[in-house]
């Protein structure tokens, strides 16, 4: 026989189903990118090695940038993973560095497509 305080209700510590938030829904946005490792930077084209040096140099100078690992380099293209963590979106972070003359092809919360031009090697030495 049911004991009466068994009986489903409003203090019934485990609500259908229906009631609870999916896990989707529980966890923000901020949350599923730090758990994902950042934002992939996809950028190029490089024709040296030394100027994909500075343009990861000057990319963890920008504020918010905390870490920036590399994935991938294929054809003059770069897979970056960048951890980042501030108000101002990564893309627009982007064009302060205005030695490569960066072009955002694309962006989204997690990834970011970066055309650049080659540094200005015309300039004389002094």
């Amino acid at each position: 026989m049911p004991r009466p305080e068994a009986a489903a209700g409003p203090a019934d510590p485990i609500a259908p189903p229906a009631a609870r938030p999916s896990i989707a829904e529980s966890i923000s946005e901020s949350t599923i990118q730090a758990v994902s490792g950042g934002i992939d930077l996809i950028v190029g084209p490089f024709t040296r090695f030394q100027d994909l040096g500075a343009f990861v140099k000057a990319l963890r100078a920008l504020t918010g940038v905390e870490d920036v690992t590399m994935r991938e380099f294929v054809r003059s293209v770069v897979r970056l993973r960048v951890r980042y963590a501030h108000t101002v979106a990564l893309a627009t972070r982007l064009q302060q560095l205005r030695e490569f003359s960066p072009t955002i092809l694309s962006a989204t919360q997690t990834r970011v497509e970066v055309k650049v031009e080659p540094l200005d090697r015309s300039a004389p030495a002094r």
